[in-house]
């Protein structure tokens, strides 16, 4: 790849032709298809792949350019003029690599942005935030006021009809991005700093690097620069550099700004100021969108607008029809029992500043956050749960690449460990997936809620599910069990706790909660279940068992009828019901002399719970035993299994176990109570402990509590929950732990056992989500 200045004098040299044949690869990222539009309106012929098709694939074919499904080498080909990248896509990408081997010319996306300014009139915006808006604003009000100026921003505007157009007048608009360090290069009539705070670390290596940027764009400004006079980055910026012939103009709420806002009013919907400049009072202006940060992004437009000779009526009445770009505090549903904001803040800063204008909204916040970046993630996570103060609850997914590989100190375990160090005063968890938190937060929306969506990855896919499942008015309240008949509804109760139904103490709630008492109930609720395609999951004791905070949808059921509690012998076996708890059939084998099942002694469970985990101890597991196995399946239908097959710590996998045949032998009662005794003083200490035995399986000829205590972790705590002192493979919570406290020990045990031993650990704890 050749240098800057040689990218520089290619870019403008094929520029200037107005002709050619250009690719663009991830050309469905909103700043290569801002590019993409306008090279192809000045008559290149431009292509594009990316991996998805999001909405702005369809706006690029209505202009013109085909855009190709994934990545390919098939989409290189010698007659190339130019290759564009995002830096989104990775070096190892195949089209980039058949293009290096080609010999084609690869460049940068904001190289070609900043080529396009040479030789016209320009006006540039960069910045930490605000740089979409405020380049939106620009555009929107130049074009308002009849100036008709070519722009690319950084997100699509329902008012400017797209990320970028070529219009008739002289003046071009762009937002200049500094993560890939090409903000630089940038030469404009105009420069617009927002602001300047550490961020994009996967380029910069130092804090200095990252300012020098700025400093190097705001130096370029050719004619004007103007700066947030409020923002201290970027205070500190200008400060350092040479003002020259340039007019240096800052805006703000502060005393030191020319361009100066003041008597802030704001409502759920609005925001009015008055504007001075100078001192002089030149009037009043209401934008239609809310947000204190949107102040700033106006005075900037009018500081910009007023230099190219507007006046300030005209600024004024344009300000007043400005729309905000797509996720920047966009509310995908607007309605009295439900609002849902869909926001691209990724920055804590940016987080904070979005939150606090939600809270004027006066609902209750559910926020929903997909961290961006392992790198981003590691620099700034202790600045994030400040960032979320303004909160009700807070669910975190997982982290968005954005091609990088995964971090150590960086992941969303790392993040939320880090929320609960600083004890964040709401409920925090962790969801697996983002289906997993989708599905979850619909279970639990409550009427009036605020929704808040905010990430600048693919988390945008939630909202595009609460606009399907909410914009007709369907009640937040889902029906899915409405269908139920009368006689299952009546065993039922809607969203119960699970977290008392298990030894840990911790999860989240049951879209249905059932307690059977009867076999024919149990048929039914399965007939109906399965039919209906509403997910069943039957627990018993709750012992080996770890519910995710995020709960479980469709029905969760307990056996509860004495029908399931059955005990009696039948030859050299006894018959023992699924609902029936570990304690009393040992004491009942005690009792009538029949020995075998000592070793289990101390487990909190119900048969059924050991038979399907297939749990054991003292060098035996109760699959050693079983003769055979009375089940149910998803349908209901009932089938018996002679002498199954069990695996370590994997029993029989079923919707219900009925009952069981499980063969015995005759003994004293002083010898089995002596087993007994010895099983359960093996357990003893966890007694009284909320925890759930055995978190890991052992590996072949290893331990696993061995290898945890061996990487130093014995002992290690997060939140309310920490690995046991006694026993690394236990993990024991407190009160108010949150099963997230136990799934990040979890992540952490298992990644610090596979970075010392090169061994994966696999649960034996069932984790059910």
């Amino acid at each position: 790849m050749r240098g800057i200045m040689d990218n520089k004098s290619l870019i403008g040299d094929l520029l200037q032709r107005r002709a050619g044949r250009i690719h663009l690869i991830g050309i469905c990222g909103i700043g290569m298809a801002g590019i993409a539009c306008i090279l192809k309106q000045q008559g290149f012929d431009v292509t594009g792949c990316d991996l998805l098709r999001p909405r702005v694939a369809t706006w690029l074919e209505a202009h013109g350019v085909d855009v190709l499904a994934e990545h390919s080498r098939s989409h290189i080909t010698s007659e190339l003029d130019l290759v564009i990248r995002t830096p989104a896509v990775r070096d190892d990408c195949e089209e980039l690599v058949a293009a290096a081997e080609m010999g084609l010319n690869i460049v940068c996306r904001g190289e070609v942005l900043a080529a396009l300014l040479v030789g016209r009139r320009s006006i540039a915006v960069a910045g930490t935030h605000g740089k979409t808006t405020t380049s939106g604003f620009i555009a929107q009000v130049l074009q308002s006021c009849g100036l008709a100026p070519t722009f690319v921003v950084g997100g699509e505007i329902e008012t400017l009809a797209g990320v970028a157009s070529v219009g008739e007048g002289e003046l071009l608009v762009v937002e200049a991005d500094e993560s890939d360090g090409t903000a630089a290069q940038y030469e404009p009539t105009t420069a617009v700093l927002t602001s300047v705070e550490h961020d994009h670390m996967e380029h910069f290596g130092t804090v200095a690097d990252f300012t020098r940027c700025f400093e190097s764009f705001a130096g370029n400004a050719v004619e004007r620069l103007v700066f947030c006079a409020d923002d201290p980055g970027a205070s500190d910026v200008i400060s350092h550099l040479d003002a020259g012939a340039r007019d240096v103009i800052g805006y703000g709420l502060s005393d030191q700004a020319q361009i100066r806002g003041s008597n802030v009013v704001e409502t759920a919907e609005s925001i009015s100021f008055d504007v001075h400049r100078a001192g002089d009072l030149l009037g009043s202006v209401t934008l239609p969108v809310p947000g204190q940060h949107n102040v700033l992004n106006a005075l900037a437009t009018v500081a910009v607008a007023m230099g190219e000779g507007l006046s300030f009526e005209d600024v004024r009445d344009a300000l007043g029809a400005v729309a905000l770009a797509k996720r920047r505090f966009e509310r995908v549903v607007n309605r009295d029992d439900l609002v849902v904001i869909s926001d691209y803040a990724h920055h804590p800063s940016e987080i904070a500043a979005m939150l606090r204008t939600a809270r004027t909204l006066g609902r209750p916040i559910l926020a929903l956050f997909q961290p961006h970046r392992y790198t981003r993630t590691l620099a700034l996570k202790q600045d994030f749960p400040p960032a979320f103060a303004d909160v009700d609850e807070l669910v975190l997914t997982p982290v968005y690449p954005a091609s990088e590989s995964p971090l150590v100190g960086g992941t969303t375990w790392d993040l939320y460990e880090e929320f609960r160090k600083q004890e964040f005063a709401h409920p925090v968890s962790v969801a697996a997936s983002l289906d997993e938190a989708w599905l979850a937060i619909r279970r639990n929306l409550r009427d009036g809620a605020l929704l808040a969506v905010i990430g600048a990855g693919d988390v945008d896919w939630i909202a595009d599910q609460a606009i399907d499942e909410y914009i007709d008015g369907i009640p937040v309240k889902s029906a899915s069990l409405s269908s139920c008949p009368d006689e299952l509804r009546a065993i039922m109760s809607d969203h119960e706790s699970l977290a008392a139904k298990t030894t840990m103490k911790v999860g989240g709630r049951a879209e249905a909660w059932a307690e059977i008492g009867t076999l024919a109930q149990l048929k039914s609720l399965l007939g109906w279940t399965h039919a209906q395609g509403v997910p069943f999951k039957l627990i018993g004791g709750g012992s080996n068992l770890l519910i995710s905070d995020m709960g479980l949808g469709g029905v969760v059921a307990r056996l509860a009828g004495g029908q399931f509690r059955q005990i009696r012998r039948e030859g050299d076996m006894v018959v023992v019901g699924a609902g029936l708890p570990l304690r009393e059939a040992l004491n009942w084998l005690e009792s009538n002399g029949l020995s075998g099942l000592e070793f289990l002694d101390g487990i909190p469970a119900t048969l059924g719970g050991v038979i399907a985990m297939n749990a054991g101890g003292c060098g035996s597991e109760i699959g050693d035993h079983i003769e055979w196995v009375r089940y149910l399946d998803e349908s209901g239908k009932e089938a018996v299994l002679e002498r199954p097959r069990f695996t370590y710590r994997t029993g029989l996998k079923c919707a219900a176990i009925i009952e069981a045949g499980i063969r015995v032998s005759g003994d004293s009662e002083a010898e089995i109570r002596q087993r007994r005794a010895a099983a359960a003083g093996r357990r003893a200490w966890m007694r009284g402990l909320r925890c759930a035995g055995s978190v890991f399986k052992n590996p072949d000829g290893d331990s696993a509590g061995r290898l945890i205590e061996g990487v130093g972790l014995k002992g290690e705590r997060i939140g309310q929950a920490m690995i046991s002192s006694e026993h690394a493979n236990v993990i024991v919570t407190e009160k108010g732990a949150r099963a997230s406290d136990v799934l990040a020990l979890i992540e952490r045990a298992t990644s610090a056992v596979r970075s010392e031993f090169a061994l994966e650990l696999q649960t034996e704890l069932a984790i059910l989500r």
